[in-house]
């Protein structure tokens, strides 16, 4: 499955300190949560979860000069999550595992993913399932950073976005 959020669709934290760019399951409370990225003001963190979660965070750099902190939090008997923040100057191939989700969130610039999406500034993309397991990711402009979400399953089941 492919998940194509624009900038506009990220949901505002009930607190206001920020927005939930995707999350499994995306109706909080209907099931049992699984993970979730968010975009924090720099050095911020989220306040509301179960302190058996498992977090990491990165600074990425946004148009205006700032930057803001994601934020990737998984129940770690689910999942577990890596980020890293690219600023590619040429085409990157990443290569995605069979039971991994890659969350894709454009910080600054303009991104061309799979040469078929193109992504500007907080955009998103979500891959799972059967989507590429190899993926193209291209800077459109020369001042680009996106953040790349791994989420491996911790289990013997697949996770994946639980709309």
């Amino acid at each position: 499955m492919r998940l194509l959020l624009r900038s506009n669709s990220h949901r505002p934290l009930e607190n206001g300190s920020g927005v939930e760019i995707a999350a499994s399951p995306d109706t909080p409370r209907r099931e049992r949560w699984q993970w979730q990225v968010r975009l924090l003001p720099g050095g911020a963190s989220s306040a509301d979860l179960d302190q058996k979660a498992a977090t990491v965070t990165a600074a990425l750099s946004r148009g205006d000069g700032s930057s803001s902190s994601v934020e990737v939090s998984t129940d770690p008997e689910v999942a577990s999550a890596t980020l890293e923040v690219l600023e590619p100057t040429d085409t990157v191939q990443l290569e995605r595992g069979l039971r991994e989700v890659l969350v894709f969130v454009v910080g600054r610039g303009q991104a061309r993913i799979e040469d078929r999406h193109l992504l500007t500034e907080l955009d998103v993309l979500v891959l799972e399932g059967d989507d590429p397991y190899v993926v193209d990711v291209a800077a459109v402009e020369a001042a680009t950073s996106i953040a790349v979400v791994r989420l491996t399953a911790a289990g013997t089941r697949g996770i994946g976005w639980v709309p």
